[in-house]
């Protein structure tokens, strides 16, 4: 279709309608033409008709050459059609000749390919073969580097284990840590520096000297001792230094953190330091004064040194829990605070009979035999398993800090009591709460009960047992002048010694006047003319409870 001159667009009938008259003029072009092409058609018939009638001819076809001419087309039709089936069947058998021949290259294509895949299986297996073995080599080889690389390790940890345990034992001998027995029986006493490790009883009498220089030694060595092995113990001991010249101990919870400590006797610090005031007082492991007079002039002292000695006997107990060391009944206090002991097993006893550097000397009997009475099940059966230098914190084999040095810690930390624990007990046991209390004033016996005579024979007797079990046990401290008096009545003609007052007073009495024996009633007494001094006239008055 012609575009239009002026809008140059198309026409549609329904999209776009005429716009001018060009659109128009171009829409009858075809039928114009049309037209036109018809009239010609009629005219040339016309013409061809005119021509026929002028010559004469009839324009009926005869029957014959109708059928003629019939047969004739019917015969170019068949030809035709014979021809066209020729040319399609020729067409048809050459696709499947050409369909033929694809399908024969497929399957030499496929065959070609089986065998290429079957050379390939075969290339394969040959080669994954030799892979497999190679492998294994390999693996083989890598296990046996392992295997030797921890075996060497292994060996080496040992020997850095005996090493260590040498190195403490050979300290400890320089040190001048002993066992002496004491007299026929079984028990021992243990020095260091010359000096005897005190035990609790021995330390409530003690002088403060041997006190001091009996922990400090113990102090020095057990700090040694640690750094040979490599752990940290659980309660920070700090040896005198240029600060301080005295041996003290942090709480477990202050141990090991930055900062300035404050340490006792010394002027707390005018700058207002975080650390400085989150870390606690170190507890000192020193007297100054007896441990009696310390308990009486200044508890809160008192109080700190017992803290300082559960301490440090928690020290030496955790070292020999992880070194293998058996310390007996971590829940009794006598064996739990027996520094001499545990120090003593820690580095020279388990060293004789467990440590390869130190089998040159003999194992001792008696701490063969401590460690072979081990209960299986119990305490010692589990540490048994550890040896003298194995767990430390400064190796990578068998760490403390390691999946199994945890677990290990954990299971026997369960096992300790708490040091705060140890202080209470051992507090108890160093100053027990009399039952009887001295009274120093005649005053003060109104309104109390007062207990004389053979009428209170049962009371006496029973007061007797328990000062007797109390001094089997810890024989210190103020004992009950009614106890003295009852065991005098016992060996008559005897003077029976009148225990000190409450103030420390040495003074001694001899019978008390006021009492006429074991027939004399209740509630008589002597005048206050003929009493003894004060504190010492043998009444006592019972402490409520």
């Amino acid at each position: 279709m012609i575009l239009c001159n002026i809008c140059r667009r198309p026409h549609h009938p329904q999209k776009r309608p005429f716009l001018c008259p060009v659109d128009v003029r171009n829409n009858l072009y075809e039928g114009r033409i049309n037209n036109a092409t018809l009239l010609l058609e009629n005219e040339q018939l016309e013409t061809k008709i005119n021509s026929y009638l002028a010559n004469g001819v009839d324009l009926k076809p005869s029957s014959t050459s109708a059928e003629a001419e019939a047969k004739t087309v019917r015969l170019n039709t068949l030809q035709s059609e014979s021809r066209r089936s020729q040319e399609y069947t020729q067409d048809m058998e050459a696709q499947a000749d050409r369909l033929r021949d694809g399908i024969a290259a497929r399957k030499r294509e496929v065959e070609e390919m089986k065998a290429a895949n079957s050379r390939q299986k075969k290339d394969l297996a040959s080669a994954s073969d030799g892979l497999r073995g190679r492998r294994q080599r390999l693996l083989d080889d890598t296990e046996r580097a392992i295997r030797k690389t921890n075996q060497n390790w292994d060996s080496g940890h040992e020997k850095l284990a005996a090493t260590r345990s040498f190195l403490c034992m050979e300290s400890a001998r320089l040190f001048g840590v002993k066992r002496i027995r004491k007299g026929p029986s079984s028990r021992y006493e243990y020095h260091i520096g010359g000096i005897e490790i005190l035990g609790l009883i021995a330390m409530n009498e003690a002088r403060s000297e041997m006190v001091s220089a009996s922990l400090a030694n113990i102090a020095h060595i057990l700090v040694l001792a640690s750094q040979y092995l490599t752990i940290r113990l659980p309660a920070e001991i700090t040896l005198p230094h240029k600060d301080y010249p005295r041996p003290t101990i942090f709480p477990i919870d202050s141990s090991y953190r930055p900062g300035e400590a404050q340490f006792p006797g010394s002027q707390p610090s005018l700058v207002g330091d975080a650390d400085h005031q989150r870390r606690a007082r170190p507890r000192p492991l020193y007297l100054e004064k007896t441990l009696k007079t310390l308990a009486r002039d200044d508890p809160t002292a008192y109080s700190f040194f017992l803290e300082g000695i559960a301490l440090l006997g928690y020290d030496i107990v955790w070292a020999c829990t992880t070194q293998g060391v058996y310390v007996g009944d971590k829940d009794s206090i006598e064996d739990f605070c027996n520094f001499g002991k545990n120090l003593y097993n820690l580095l020279i006893g388990n060293s004789l009979y467990t440590n390869s550097a130190g089998r040159i000397y003999q194992a001792s009997t008696g701490q063969a035999a401590a460690a072979s009475t081990a209960a299986p099940g119990g305490d010692g059966a589990d540490i048994i398993q550890a040896t003298m230098g194995k767990f430390s914190h400064g190796a990578a084999h068998d760490n403390l800090c390691s999946a199994e040095g945890t677990e290990f810690l954990r299971k026997h930390k369960s096992r300790l009591p708490l040091p705060i624990k140890i202080a209470e007990k051992l507090k108890r046991k160093l100053n027990p709460i009399p039952d009887w209390e001295l009274l120093e004033h005649p005053d003060s016996l109104e309104d109390t009960v007062l207990v004389c005579g053979a009428d209170t024979a049962n009371s006496a007797t029973r007061v007797r047992e328990r000062e007797r079990e109390r001094d089997r046990r810890a024989s210190f401290g103020i004992e009950s002048l009614m106890t003295e008096m009852n065991m005098g009545e016992q060996t008559p003609g005897t003077a029976a010694p009148a225990a000190p007052a409450a103030g420390g007073s040495d003074d001694s009495a001899g019978p008390n006047p006021g009492r006429s024996g074991p027939g004399t009633p209740t509630g008589i007494s002597s005048p206050p003319q003929t009493r003894a001094m004060s504190g010492t006239n043998g009444w006592t008055k019972l402490r409520s409870r």
